[in-house]
């Protein structure tokens, strides 16, 4: 394994890490249901970084709910991606969290919550981001399917923990979670996780430790048919440097 374009595939593998966790939000959010969606076999979060793809999935919430118009909003102002609209975002998601609480819906609150995490760990302020996804996973005991919402909110906080240089307690998140992974048995969540775990030795330079667990991820994947299996399994087999 090779350490060229690390930048590069540092951020593709992020980025396919987070279509896993923002497409299941989206799920929640456009269900319209108490429930969260439960992902299928095989998902295909490359969708989500189609800007016409999420455009519609966000305009496609049509209801006169404050809260979830708030979201809508705050959602369309996360899309556009700059500082500025980030801040507007945060506004608008403050104002659906305070709705959803008072409505006593705890699944759009921890969706809310995870999207302010989301937004304040892209504008750096890490420990603003950490709190958020802890008051998800206060949630979490409470929400229907806790075992869909665990995980993924261990991962971001795996994130901002990388970024900050705290890498034990970016391992120990992604150890939880790749367990919980693993209990649930989605091939596709699970390789995701082995894979963000080799990304943290990878940058710590332990490249050994790295391709292991590149090589866990892609013997989960192998047999798959799917598109962005085939497109992770292509960005782990480049990692591998073959």
């Amino acid at each position: 394994m090779t350490c060229e374009h690390k930048p590069k595939k540092i951020f593709l593998i992020r980025r396919l890490s987070r279509t896993l966790q923002v497409t299941f939000l989206l799920g929640v959010l456009l269900s319209g249901k108490i429930q969260p969606v439960v992902p299928v076999e095989s998902p295909n979060p490359s969708n989500f970084w189609d800007r016409e793809i999420r455009e519609k999935m966000i305009l496609a919430v049509n209801t006169e709910n404050p809260a979830q118009q708030a979201l809508k909003t705050g959602l369309n102002q996360y899309r556009q991606g700059t500082g500025a609209a980030l801040r507007q975002a945060t506004e608008q998601l403050e104002i659906a969290l305070k709705l959803w609480r008072e409505q006593g819906d705890l699944t759009q609150e921890a969706t809310t919550l995870q999207f302010l995490g989301l937004i304040h760990a892209d504008l750096g302020e890490y420990q603003a981001a950490l709190n958020y996804y802890r008051q998800v996973l206060q949630l979490v005991p409470q929400l229907s399917q806790p075992e869909y919402w665990e995980a993924p909110i261990l991962e971001l906080s795996a994130e901002v923990y990388l970024k900050w240089g705290e890498y034990q307690k970016a391992l120990e998140a992604y150890e939880k979670a790749h367990s919980l992974r693993k209990e649930i048995g989605l091939d596709s969540a699970e390789a995701a996780t082995l894979n963000s775990m080799g990304l943290l030795y990878y940058e710590l330079g332990e490249l050994d430790r790295a391709l292991e667990y590149y090589k866990q991820a892609q013997l989960l994947l192998q047999r798959s048919e799917n598109s962005a299996d085939r497109k992770m399994t292509a960005l782990i087999l480049n990692n591998m440097g073959q």
